[in-house]
């Protein structure tokens, strides 16, 4: 096999590994406390965004979006809420070059990471709920998934900032030491 047709084949593989992880992740291992769900699916997606860029990261989010409710939905497959996945991979990977920068720095991942969440978790999905699903006015809603979000916005860039940081990403050769600064 040709050195390109490796690094597609470990770059499909790796996508494939982490929308699986987001599924576990956000499906299975996800936290009730009294009415608020807790989950760290989406570390996954923002890791797929930043290691593998917007194409990478939104494909990632998609296919963890569909597969998951396919195979673990609790109702019918919703489109109008998958933009949020695929957000969460996609503007990681626009702001990658941020963390790529100085991957030392924990103010870049918060930059890189911090819109997904405000975009796509805290605003799109918020609006989708509020709007069509539950029939509730959008700010209530949005009051009370900030605490949701913030506590899970912590967790997930803590996450993504140590596996970064670990050089694991390099060790293992799912990215090139050069490809980190591009």
């Amino acid at each position: 096999m040709s050195k390109k047709g490796l690094a597609v084949t470990k770059t499909i593989v790796t996508l494939s590994l982490l929308a699986a992880m987001s599924i576990v992740l956000s499906r299975i291992l996800a936290v009730n406390v009294g009415p608020y769900r807790f989950s760290i699916g989406s570390m996954p997606l923002l890791l797929a965004g930043l290691l593998f860029g917007p194409v990478g990261g939104a494909l990632c989010g998609f296919a963890a979006d569909f597969l998951g409710a396919f195979f673990l939905g609790n109702g019918p497959y919703s489109p109008m809420l998958a933009p949020t996945p695929i957000l969460m991979g996609l503007l990681p990977g626009l702001l990658r070059h941020f963390v790529w920068e100085k991957p030392g720095s924990v103010s870049r991942y918060i930059l890189a990471l911090l819109p997904s969440y405000i975009v796509g978790s805290m605003g799109y999905s918020t609006f989708i709920l509020s709007k069509y699903i539950y029939g509730q006015p959008f700010l209530p809603l949005f009051m009370q998934r900030v605490v949701i979000y913030a506590v899970t916005f912590v967790v997930d860039a803590a996450i993504v900032f140590l596996l970064v940081r670990s050089g694991i990403f390099h060790n293992t050769g799912i990215i090139e030491r050069s490809d980190a600064r591009k």
